[in-house]
């Protein structure tokens, strides 16, 4: 299987790939997998937390602020009928957290959805069919377990969301999280960010396990997942990180780049540095620095342009002192609402603009109306 995604990736476009797989697991999920993996029905009196709401909506966020074309963008965000969820399970029966997505399964091999946040989007891959059925390689022994695995658990926005935010809430809902092993998958582990969150005292003393390549048998498990967007949880997270409120007067004029594997990258860069430089924005790859660094570097931003990225969630740590975001965005057919949300949250001014299609599009590339970013920057910066 290896040397066929090797071989389908030197001839097609990676995005051509990702699109076409969302195509085929979507498919997948309403046939094959109905048969195969099917779901572990929980009623709703065996969740302690279940809520639902519109966040966007709650939030009152004026988009009818931005340009049209934008505001077309978030529209989907506008629709009472778009929600998201916060629940809390115990889940007090035997079963597995299977290594390469983090689903949880009963002993019956039916899938446990509120194992993951996320878990009927498109995108997620179902667990090893062999290893389900046959043969597991490796598998270990745990009473209780919190799994922390989710859908996107490696982005830098998400474990901050989705994350990081499980313990405050489970600790709000009286979790005495020393009592249990918390799990959490070897990718999110090794990343520099949650080393760095882990010398907290609050990370530092509980009982983890990295989840690497092999299946967890819990005797119980939580699960869990609080409302998205919650401003009381990234404040609790600043807390963590005693960060100097020395840079916190400073009004740095940041932009954030992407490089070019990044699948989200300007193409006629050199058409807008000229226009950055002009309005003295340092031009930054935050996925090139230090957690120390980034957090003392948005300390002091007084004004972001940013490619949208999980770069931008780095604005949580100007703490509501004065920021302007502008972000743009690359011709999609929607414009994720995670920074405006983060801009209301914190009280920041927020501006977006769309990219055009460039001749790189099947890479991810897409190009910046030089004079239309000029514009942007005027207002926002106001001379």
């Amino acid at each position: 299987m290896s040397i066929l995604r090797k071989a389908l990736k030197a001839v097609f476009p990676l995005l051509f790939l990702k699109r076409l797989f969302l195509v085929y697991n979507s498919y997948k999920t309403k046939t094959i997998d109905r048969i195969f993996f099917k779901e572990n029905f929980i009623p709703k009196e065996d969740f302690t937390d279940k809520q639902i709401k519109n966040p966007f909506l709650e939030l009152g966020i004026q988009a009818s602020l931005l340009k049209d074309e934008i505001q077309a963008k978030f529209s989907i965000w506008n629709d009472p009928k778009w929600t998201q969820d916060q629940y809390l399970l115990f889940y007090r029966k035997p079963g597995f957290l299977e290594p390469r997505v983090g689903w949880a399964l009963s002993l019956s091999k039916e899938l446990v959805y509120p194992s993951l946040g996320f878990s009927s989007a498109p995108h997620v891959h179902k667990p090893d069919f062999f290893e389900t059925y046959f043969k597991k390689e490796k598998v270990i022994v745990l009473q209780r377990i919190i799994s922390l695995r989710d859908t996107g658990e490696e982005n830098y926005f998400h474990f901050f969301n989705d994350v990081l935010s499980k313990l405050f809430y489970l600790r709000d809902h009286g979790i005495v999280l020393s009592e249990y092993k918390i799990v959490v998958s070897e990718r999110l582990y090794k990343k520099p960010y949650f080393q760095f969150f882990l010398k907290s005292h609050f990370l530092h003393e509980l009982h983890w396990h990295v989840q690497k390549d092999e299946w967890i048998k819990f005797d119980e498990a939580i699960f869990c997942k609080p409302y998205t967007h919650t401003r009381k949880y990234f404040d609790l997270t600043l807390a963590l990180t005693h960060a100097s409120t020395e840079d916190a007067s400073r009004d740095r004029r940041i932009f954030i780049t992407r490089p070019i594997n990044s699948l989200r990258f300007v193409e006629n860069f050199k058409d807008i540095e000229p226009i950055l430089l002009k309005f003295n924005f340092e031009i930054i790859d935050t996925s090139e620095m230090a957690m120390e660094d980034q957090i003392s570097l948005f300390r002091g931003c007084r004004y972001l342009v940013a490619i949208h990225g999980a770069g931008i969630t780095n604005i949580i740590f100007r703490n509501g002192k004065p920021l302007s975001l502008l972000e743009i965005f690359q011709p999609n057919p929607y414009a994720p609402f995670h920074y405006i949300m983060l801009s209301k949250l914190f009280n920041y001014k927020y501006d977006a603009m769309l990219g055009r299609k460039g001749k790189l599009a099947g890479s991810g590339g897409f190009i910046i109306n030089p004079a239309d970013l000029e514009s942007k920057i005027l207002a926002m910066v106001g001379h």
